[in-house]
């Protein structure tokens, strides 16, 4: 269900799902405990080219899919997004301190290719060396913000297309990218069709289902 950010209890949800259980033998270990739900983030992008030979080009973000278990926030501008994460980060501090977490609990939160929302991200945050661990260059199996947020890569835990996962794993499939033209220079203000915006939130949707 797509639902406005602000008017969710956070504190209760994270309350309702709880924590990954711990291992025995993890029970010393002093990472973070992390929070026991799926979330997925996906951005669509549009390419402006300032020259008739396509070598100039500026690319941007023009809306965000933000699904948490069976939340959809959805958003058009990086402000919106931190916001959010700002939102969840306090209530995830609120209920590390209930349960007496010695660090804030973790929200772990797949990205299918990671790379391409770390080339974006990485412009707007800036990340300490030990937030970032990387399989080659620009090729990050996980990112973690704020001490609360760990991005980690599906493609490179899968090693499938979305359009594949989806399909062996029996979710709802990836939907065409034939109808839903790159080409089309949308923008953060653009009103989207009903097929748009289906295309944006059915990967974070599915991508949740199938991890």
């Amino acid at each position: 269900m797509t639902v406005d950010f602000r008017k969710v209890d956070w504190l209760n949800v994270f309350q309702r799902y709880g924590l990954v259980p711990r291992a025995k033998r993890q029970r010393r270990n002093k990472g973070a405990d992390l929070l026991n739900m799926y979330a997925a983030f996906d951005i669509e992008t549009s390419t402006i080219y300032n020259s008739t030979e396509h070598t100039d080009a500026h690319s941007f973000m023009y809306i965000w899919q933000y699904q948490i278990e069976e939340y959809l926030i959805i958003g058009r501008t990086w402000e919106e997004w931190l916001q959010l994460l700002a939102t969840l980060k306090a209530a995830a501090e609120q209920y590390g301190e209930m349960v007496k977490t010695p660090k804030t609990p973790m929200l772990v939160t797949w990205i299918h290719n990671a790379a391409y929302e770390f080339a974006f991200i990485s412009s707007i945050y800036a990340f300490r060396d030990d937030e970032c661990f990387f399989r080659d260059v620009r090729k990050p199996i996980y990112f973690r913000m704020y001490d609360t947020f760990e991005f980690r890569c599906s493609y490179i835990q899968t090693n499938l297309s979305l359009a594949a996962l989806t399909k062996q794993t029996g979710v709802k499939m990836k939907l065409s990218g034939q109808k839903f033209d790159y080409d089309k220079v949308r923008f953060p203000w653009t009103e989207l069709t009903g097929y748009e915006m289906e295309y944006a939130t059915t990967d974070v949707s599915s991508l949740v289902d199938a991890m």
